[in-house]
């Protein structure tokens, strides 16, 4: 019997492939987006303070990152 084959998760394949060096955005508070590569297309990484998620689209990416920081600056205020 052969095993059946495992799932393979996008962030797999980026592992293999590596991150760009540079973000492709940086927020107004510092948060960032890199933008990874994989043979499934490409995610983006945003980060802010520590917090990281995992987008589909740069467009969705910018939305997250600016609610992020948005509500960093409520926080602060």
């Amino acid at each position: 019997m052969v095993p059946a084959p495992r799932a393979r998760h996008a962030l797999a394949d980026v592992q293999a492939s590596g991150m760009a060096s540079d973000p492709v955005i940086v927020g107004a508070q510092g948060g960032t987006i890199h933008q990874l590569h994989s043979r499934d297309g490409n995610l983006f990484q945003v980060c802010f303070q520590g917090t990281c998620l995992y987008c589909e689209s740069l467009h969705v990416g910018m939305a997250h990152l600016n609610r992020m920081e948005r509500a960093t600056r409520r926080e602060m205020a």
